[in-house]
């Protein structure tokens, strides 16, 4: 399985800044497989995360365990934070954890507007709830190129984040 991670990085990026339409993924992949572009970025920030991973204070998930079963996140986050929720009050918490709700309130996870950029041109945050997908911008040599990218980032920082069992690469 594709992680949609792929195409949700490349969507939100050309999404955010109304470039859909100008900027085809071909030429996004370009511009975020360059040095010190995106794709080294996302590796710096996922390595700095996973580095906390084992702080009593810090919680590291991947998107297809927290839609798999929100549950535990919820009850250690829960946990964290000292709350005791009743059963109502947890159930409330996973229902608006939820991709059918989060695709109800779509605005509320949206980033803020560019300046410039009309609401109608860019891409919803929300979009399928699923892991994969990457296949609908992407080929395969393209996914595999972003692959290889953060993977190099990943090993040049020194992370064990387990990016192929998380992203099937």
């Amino acid at each position: 399985m594709r992680c949609s991670a792929r195409a949700a990085r490349t969507c939100f990026i050309l999404g955010n800044f109304g470039l859909v339409r100008d900027i085809k993924p071909e030429g996004w992949l370009d511009i975020a497989s360059s040095d010190g572009a995106i794709c080294d970025h996302w590796a710096e920030h996922a390595a700095s995360w996973w580095a906390l991973r084992d702080r009593p204070n810090h919680q590291v998930w991947n998107f297809a365990d927290l839609r798999r079963d929100a549950g535990p996140a919820v009850d250690e986050v829960a946990g964290l934070l000292g709350a005791e929720l009743t059963d109502s009050q947890r159930a409330t918490v996973l229902r608006r954890c939820s991709f059918e709700w989060m695709k109800e309130h779509t605005a509320r996870f949206d980033p803020p507007p560019m300046p410039g950029v009309r609401v109608q041109d860019r891409s919803p945050m929300v979009r399928r709830g699923a892991a994969g997908g990457s296949d609908e911008l992407l080929d395969g040599a393209q996914q595999a190129a972003i692959d290889r990218r953060c993977q190099a980032r990943l090993k040049a920082l020194g992370s064990d984040l387990p990016y192929a069992e998380w992203f099937g690469a």
